[in-house]
């Protein structure tokens, strides 16, 4: 072998060791990961944040024309996020400048990806991939707070939640057949109801969980609870949006 190959030869794989070592530094040492498609999560079609331990969330971002759900993210600082996209009718882009999040949100599958927010400040959402005719204005954000404006804002907005929801369960009469005292009328009670066990009337038992409580009020006779008849709730008279039952679920939720 000459002189000249050897030295290219030598010089190609120290490259490949570089690389193989920056690869190894990406992923392990600043936690860059690939974005994947999670064939072990459920497509979904409502938004989700859930708080978990040690500052870490998992957000189900719902990708519509022309919009992200939820609109505006707020987070503490240091928070490592999952993230889960999907849409609900078109291929639409997910893209976070200043962040490794570059997914697709693809009806019927859900793309996941991972970052950790170490720096305060707005982060924009967007769609960089075309979807129609307002594709343009299709945008989020994402905001990162200090901790101690984080733990305020929240607290803010959870009460804001709990008096939207006691206003809606009063203006669509839902107290006029569920208490919040605990004491039974036409229909169950909401004091303690998140999270109790009921009986179906057909004998299976079921948690009362979001999911349980989202499927009984776009649809009342779904599941019945033993005691109870089938059509003793109407369905409302106007659908209540996503937000509003959301609200009423935070309302639900504080009556322990």
């Amino acid at each position: 072998m000459q002189g000249t190959e050897r030295k290219v030869l030598y010089a190609a794989l120290i490259l490949m060791l570089v690389f193989t070592v920056l690869l190894v530094y990406a992923s392990m040492g600043l936690g860059i990961t690939l974005p994947t498609c999670n064939d072990r999560v459920v497509p979904f079609n409502d938004e989700k944040v859930i708080s978990k331990e040690n500052n870490h969330f998992e957000v189900h971002y719902i990708a519509r024309m022309w919009s992200f759900e939820p609109a505006e993210l707020i987070l503490p600082e240091n928070a490592e996020v999952d993230f889960y996209v999907s849409a609900i009718d078109v291929d639409h882009g997910f893209l976070v400048p200043g962040t490794n999040l570059n997914l697709m949100g693809i009806p019927g599958t859900v793309n996941f990806a991972h970052h950790r927010f170490d720096r305060k400040g707005e982060y924009m959402v967007i769609c960089h991939e075309y979807c129609g005719l307002n594709h343009h204005n299709m945008m989020g954000k994402i905001k990162v707070l200090a901790s101690e404006e984080y733990t305020r804002k929240m607290q803010e907005l959870t009460s804001s939640h709990l008096s939207a929801g006691a206003e809606l369960i009063e203006d669509r009469q839902c107290s006029s057949c569920h208490t919040s005292d605990g004491t039974e009328g036409l229909g169950p009670t909401f004091k303690g109801l998140y999270g109790s066990h009921r009986t179906m009337a057909d004998g299976t038992e079921v948690t009362v969980d979001e999911k349980y409580m989202i499927d009984s009020i776009r649809n009342p006779d779904k599941q019945i609870v033993k005691g109870f008849e089938p059509g003793s709730m109407p369905p409302p008279e106007v659908p209540l949006t996503d937000q509003e039952i959301n609200e009423i679920i935070s309302y639900i939720k504080s009556l322990k």
